[in-house]
Formats: structure tokens, C-alpha cells, sequence
């Protein structure tokens, strides 16, 4: 008799965990793609996620802009290879009148669910969405979180509630706690959908530790072949000729060339402007959320 207890009770666990959801089960890794990037805030976003999600890997990059956030977000994307994972995405400004008239205390939080397995919380503001609705050939759709609506269904106290509801550090108080919800099950009311997601400019949109600066860009949008001459005019005043290279190995010392890098997603590698052994971020005085534009 006590062997088949224990034979049930064995069968009643793994039904519970069958239940649990994928995320929780697999203990799926976590990025998060913040502006907040000082040693505080970035302590405090890990500490916070860390204890809502044990025993989950959770690692932040730390971006400048939107335009930083924008490839970031493809990237780790690439990264997942759509095994599970989970990613949150935080740039929002909210300087300029514009910005203060359209979202009364910054813009609401967003749900994208990729596929079966990679879940993404974002801020919806500027081009953070951008450069992965570009790569995917989708017109994204996602639904959209504003706290004071979120916040009562989320089984909160009161007090809980308000201190949320009228936080100054909204990417630490409520979005690790949607993905959290989201993620473990709950189903919280969406105040709305949002798919007016912008068109990102052709421009540079984040320099690596070498110097190299990273585009949004594909080979057809340059007119890419190696060996051709490609010129892009970074303003009124200013544009580049480049040689476009197979590699980064292949370009004479002294020379800054274009060639397509590592980053992007699905068959499509973006372009970067690279020089061997030297910053070209340095040599050409240049720097991330810069439009440029491809002169024939």
C-alpha cells in the first residue's frame, strides 16, 4: 500500500509541474535592455528580477538610446536561437513637451510573445521595436500595459498598489512584475493594442567595445559588393566613401571600410563600418542614434 502512495503522490507532482509554465519550468534566461545603466540601477533591476524569477540567469545591457535599444533587441533575440527566453526592453524618455502631453508619467509597458517560445516586455516610445519589425517583414502588434489599470488586477495591497501607481522608477516597480505575472500564468487585462511602430531612419546604431559601428542596415540597402565604392552622407556637411569588404581581416591598415557584421536576425546581417586594429568609431568621429543616408 505504501509503495502505490507513493507511486500517486510521484504522478500528482510531475501533473503540477506539467502545469507550471514553460518559462518557470525551464527556468528560461533573462535580458534586459535598460537606459538605466549606472551601478545602482542596474543592481537594483537584477536584485528585483532575480527574486521574482529564481533561479533564472538574468543579465542587463545597458543602452544609450532607442536606436541602441533597437539592435540590442534583435540581437539577444539571434541569441535565443527560439529556444525560451525572455526579454525586457526600457528606454523612455520623457523630457519635451511632446513626450509629456502624449504620456502623462512615460509610456506604457507592451507584451510580445515571438513565435512559441521568447517573450518580450517593452516600452513602445521611439525605435526600440523598430529594427525587429524591419528584420521579420511583420507589421508587429502588441498589447499594451498601463500601470493605474494593470496594477489592481495584479493581487497587490493597497499600499503596494499606489506606491507603483505613482513610481518615479517605473522599469523597477512594474515591468519585472508584468513579465512576471504574464509569465507565470496570470491573465491580466490589456488596456489596448498598439502597431504603429516607426520606421528607424537608416543610421548607426551602436558602437562595440573595438570601435566598430553597427547599422541597421542590410547589404541591399548600400548597394553592398565587395570591392564597390559606397558613400553615406551623415548630414549637410558631411559624408563618407567606403569600400565594402568581405571580412574585417581583409582591410589595409590605415583604411576604414564597410563590411556586414555579426548582428541582425533570421538570414539578415546587418552592415558595419569597421577599421582593423583602430576604433573607426574614433577615427571618423562618430556615434550611436546618428541617421545616415546612401548617396548613389
Amino acid at each position: 500500500g505504501g509503495g502505490g502512495g507513493h507511486c500517486v503522490a510521484e504522478e500528482v507532482a510531475m501533473r503540477l509541474e506539467n502545469l507550471r509554465p514553460a518559462h518557470l519550468v525551464l527556468k528560461s534566461p533573462i535580458t534586459y535592455i535598460t537606459d538605466c545603466k549606472d551601478e545602482n540601477g542596474k543592481g537594483r533591476l537584477k536584485a528585483r528580477l532575480a527574486t521574482l524569477f529564481p533561479g533564472h540567469s538574468v543579465e542587463l545591457v545597458g543602452v544609450e538610446n532607442d536606436y541602441e535599444a533597437g539592435i540590442n533587441l534583435v540581437d539577444i533575440i539571434d541569441a535565443y536561437e527560439g529556444r525560451p527566453g525572455i526579454i525586457l526592453g526600457n528606454v523612455a524618455r520623457r523630457e519635451g513637451e511632446q513626450r509629456r502631453s502624449k504620456w502623462p508619467n512615460g509610456p506604457p509597458f507592451s507584451w510580445l510573445k515571438l513565435g512559441d517560445n521568447i517573450d518580450v516586455f517593452t516600452t513602445i516610445d521611439g525605435y526600440i521595436l523598430s529594427v525587429l519589425q524591419s528584420l521579420t517583414g511583420l507589421k508587429l502588434e502588441v498589447e499594451l500595459f498601463d500601470i493605474p489599470s494593470t496594477v489592481p488586477h495584479m493581487g497587490l495591497s493597497k499600499s503596494k498598489q499606489e506606491h507603483i501607481i505613482h513610481t518615479q522608477f517605473r522599469s523597477y516597480d512594474f515591468l519585472p512584475r508584468l513579465a512576471a505575472e504574464i509569465v507565470g500564468g496570470r491573465k491580466l487585462p490589456p488596456s489596448g493594442t498598439f502597431s504603429d511602430v516607426p520606421d528607424m531612419p537608416h543610421a548607426l546604431c551602436w558602437v562595440d567595445s573595438f570601435g566598430n559601428i553597427k547599422t541597421n542596415c542590410i547589404a541591399s540597402d548600400a548597394g553592398f559588393e565587395v570591392g564597390k565604392l559606397v558613400t553615406i552622407r551623415l548630414d549637410r556637411q558631411r559624408q563618407l566613401t567606403l569600400e565594402c569588404f568581405s571580412r574585417l581581416k581583409d582591410i589595409p591598415d590605415g583604411v576604414v571600410g564597410l563590411c556586414v557584421g555579426s548582428s541582425g536576425m533570421d538570414g539578415h546581417r546587418l552592415l558595419e563600418i569597421v577599421q582593423l586594429g583602430k576604433s573607426a568609431a574614433n577615427t571618423l568621429a562618430l556615434h550611436s542614434g546618428t541617421p545616415i543616408e546612401f548617396v548613389n
